[in-house]
């Protein structure tokens, strides 16, 4: 197959993606790629590609025909080995850099992979001494200083938080997300150092320079919210044909980023019967057939499928699928997705086997939290408190209306209640999970495993309260965030209320 017959299958792929046709548009690109040229610059596209609709495999294969392309440039192998990282599959990445050599293996970009891999294994000690090898390239300086803040309590480092600043005065990068990345690392390091205002000026400063890479568009997910509250009623869902096909393939923790969510994915993974778990992003793929995630393109999808069919059991289907690529395994993972309370009716629907865990937790310590966290994802409501007064404020809507609906099917955790008396929430979160009580689920920060979210480290170690009130000496700055998440609450409430 040419590169021209490629691009014609592909474009055949997107115009079946439109329609919904998922199954049909991953068979045209699976021909492109097993048929298609073995290198060129164009898999890059179609590997993304491959990884949005949940095809893994092929999504790594595309990518390391990417990778293989002349001339052979470092570039393209780092961006394949991010995308290997995403999808667990360090692994790979390893034995790559091993295979590629020394010359390749010391060379800045991949100490710093190196390190990034080591301090998601736990290996603290080791990913800090590659990172300080990092820091050494000017180039790559902004990015080491930030990966060691992250794994270090700067204020035992004086020194390095001097070298920093001076890395930032020197100013060598253009590059807006190593500034962003410096920035944060500096916030990091004046919060350790109980210097909140220098703090908050360099998160600021930070979240600042991320804002070209994405806007936040309030209208648009308001109005999606809104519509979801107002169509996904019981009577709505009841009018979809049940799956017959439920599978018990994943435990669905949802809640806002930093709410406790890595906490209770780690004491879930402890559990013998629970083999892994992440921000997977395959419930939406499995989902495309019901098209833009509305009530109209779900029960379009039902009444287009034919008699004695089970279309939502198929979907399931599809997303048991698609975790047993993501993570090699037909065991049960756990699936802490963002956002998912946007499709949580379909989700159920869909997938009414798999049991769902809500976080909530105290809404300042969240807001500063994100705030304070450089996400991997442009997630750009994070970047503005007024943007993040008005997403949490969405968020709850979509809580309430969701425990409403759905009510058993959701076992809502407080993270202040889980912290402050672990067992019983433990035991409770067992159970909704359908899990015989073992006891390493208390003693879950033991268990050795990579974790790929910004609390790599906190949720290495046994349970505290040290977090409960971290908002408080930011509080001079959120007025913005309470301002807009007051509005927002009291905004929604009027308009779901004249709806009702």
């Amino acid at each position: 197959m040419t590169e021209d017959e490629v691009k014609q299958k592909v474009l055949a792929a997107l115009g079946r993606l439109r329609v919904g046709e998922r199954d049909e548009a991953a068979a045209l690109i699976a021909e492109a790629v097993h048929k298609g040229p073995p290198t060129g610059a164009q898999w890059k596209s179609i590997g993304k590609l491959c990884g949005q609709i949940g095809e893994i495999e092929l999504a790594v294969e595309a990518m390391r025909k990417y990778a293989a392309t002349a001339p052979l440039m470092l570039s393209r192998q780092l961006d394949y080995w991010k995308d290997l990282t995403i999808f667990g599959r360090t692994d790979v990445v390893e034995k790559e850099i091993t295979r590629l050599g020394n010359q390749v293996a010391y060379h800045p970009a991949v100490l710093h992979v190196r390190g990034q891999m080591a301090a998601q294994d736990g290996d603290f000690e080791a990913a800090t001494a590659l990172h300080l090898r990092v820091v050494q390239d000017p180039e790559l300086a902004a990015q080491g200083w930030f990966s060691l803040s992250t794994i270090t309590n700067m204020s035992k480092h004086p020194d390095w938080i001097d070298q920093m600043l001076a890395v930032e005065r020197a100013g060598r990068s253009s590059d807006p997300s190593a500034q962003s990345r410096l920035l944060y690392g500096l916030g990091k390091a004046f919060h350790d150092c109980g210097d909140y205002a220098r703090a908050m000026d360099c998160y600021s400063r930070g979240a600042a320079a991320r804002r070209s890479e994405a806007q936040y568009n309030p209208q648009q997910l308001e109005a999606f919210a809104v519509a979801a509250i107002r169509e996904f009623t019981p009577a709505a869902l009841e009018a979809l044909r049940p799956a017959e096909y439920r599978p018990r393939a994943s435990i669905f923790v949802n809640g806002l980023p930093r709410s406790g969510t890595t906490l209770v994915e780690q004491i879930l993974v402890a559990h013998s019967e629970v083999h892994d778990g992440a921000e997977v992003n395959l419930a939406r793929a499995a989902l495309i057939p019901a098209l833009d995630y509305r009530y109209a393109g779900a029960l379009a999808y039902d009444r287009k499928a034919e008699a004695g069919s089970d279309p939502w059991g198929t979907i399931g289907a599809q997303y048991q699928r698609m975790l047993s690529m993501r993570f090699r395994t037909d065991a049960l993972v756990v699936d802490k997705s963002l956002t998912q309370s946007h499709i949580m009716g379909l989700i159920r629907h869909a997938l009414a086997g798999c049991p769902v865990i809500w976080m909530r937790r105290n809404l300042a310590d969240v807001a500063i939290s994100c705030y304070r966290t450089l996400f991997t994802s442009p997630l750009a409501w994070c970047w503005r408190f007024a943007d993040m007064g008005h997403f949490f404020a969405v968020e709850d809507a979509l809580f309430t209306h969701w425990s409403k609906v759905l009510g058993d099917g959701i076992l809502a955790v407080d993270y202040q209640e889980l912290v402050h008396d672990p067992s019983p929430m433990i035991r409770r979160i067992a159970s909704h999970a359908g899990l015989p009580w073992e006891d390493a689920m208390e003693q879950f920060h033991t268990k050795k495993r990579a974790v790929r979210t910004a609390s790599l480290q906190q949720v290495r170690q046994p349970i505290t309260t040290k977090a409960i009130g971290q908002a408080e000496p930011y509080a001079p700055w959120m007025g913005d965030f309470w301002r807009a998440y007051e509005t927002t609450s009291d905004r929604l409430a009027k308009e779901l209320a004249s709806a009702a």
